[in-house]
């Protein structure tokens, strides 16, 4: 019995030991993987600041809309150009651009702010921007100023003055974490630029996409996200139509009829 007890006492103290020396090899290995996480965070934030930097600009810079595509009735993508012909800074997916607008008959430049709705690149921007009507209080009353302006009067090679991308509405860069992107009409242009950019790079963490329209007739970008699905198994697609014509059919054009909003939210995640 002697015996037996010390080696049940042995067999004891070495699966111990055993355990604690893998519990502190893990333990080691996840602190190194993170410091290495946090080092690769780190020299990307830096490299990424260091070209917003290098390509920024103070102030209003010269473009050009090199093409002026449009997408649903009311509604028209700028693809816009550096007027030098100069690289372009990055910008986070979910920022703004800032127009000074000299439009006639107005006294003084009109400020507008437009989201960026496509991923950086270092050859042009992207604004796609819906022109706003009428107050439905006031059918008779005038259409939105500025997006009146661009989307019935800017043509391809017009010039207009932009400040820098700005805005704090945007995607944790380098965070590989499952993320939910929600827009509702033309709310989709800063959500659309960071879905474009978790697939330009590859990104395999799921997506969920939410966007709430009245029909085909709003669906903005309505066939470029059918493909972003199809070819993307980890994005999930999620439309909702509140008003669907009799030619819309769901489970094609849209996934849910109704609105987005926390209920689906609770069915669908």
């Amino acid at each position: 019995f002697l015996v037996l007890a010390v080696v049940l006492q042995v067999l004891v103290t070495t699966t111990y030991t055993v355990r604690r020396f893998t519990a502190n090899n893990e333990a080691s290995r996840i602190s190194l993987d993170l410091l290495r996480l946090r080092t690769d965070t780190a020299l990307k934030a830096f490299h990424y600041e260091e070209k917003r930097v290098e390509l920024g600009w103070n102030g209003s810079r010269k473009f050009e809309i090199h093409r002026k595509q449009r997408e649903v009735e009311g509604v028209h993508s700028f693809y816009l150009v550096p007027h030098d012909g100069k690289k372009l800074p990055p910008f986070q997916p979910g920022q703004y651009l800032t127009f000074d607008l000299r439009i006639p008959g107005q006294s003084k430049p009109v400020i507008r702010c437009y989201s960026l709705s496509d991923s950086p690149n270092a050859d042009y921007y992207r604004a796609t921007i819906k022109k706003i009507p009428p107050p439905p209080d006031d059918p008779d009353g005038k259409p939105g100023l500025s997006s009146s302006y661009f989307n019935d009067v800017l043509q391809q090679g017009d010039i207009l003055d932009v400040r820098a991308p700005s805005g704090h509405f945007h995607l944790m860069p380098h965070r590989d974490l499952p993320i939910v992107l929600i827009g509702g009409g033309i709310g989709i242009t800063p959500v659309l630029s960071m879905l474009n950019t978790l697939c330009q790079k590859g990104r395999r963490s799921e997506v969920w996409f939410f966007l709430g329209v009245n029909n085909s007739k709003d669906h903005v970008m309505k066939t470029h996200l059918e493909t972003v699905a199809q070819n993307f198994d980890n994005v999930r697609l999620n439309v909702c139509y509140s008003e669907p014509l009799e030619t819309d059919i769901e489970g094609q054009d849209y996934q849910h009829r109704g609105f987005v909003g926390v209920n689906l939210f609770k069915k669908i995640l």
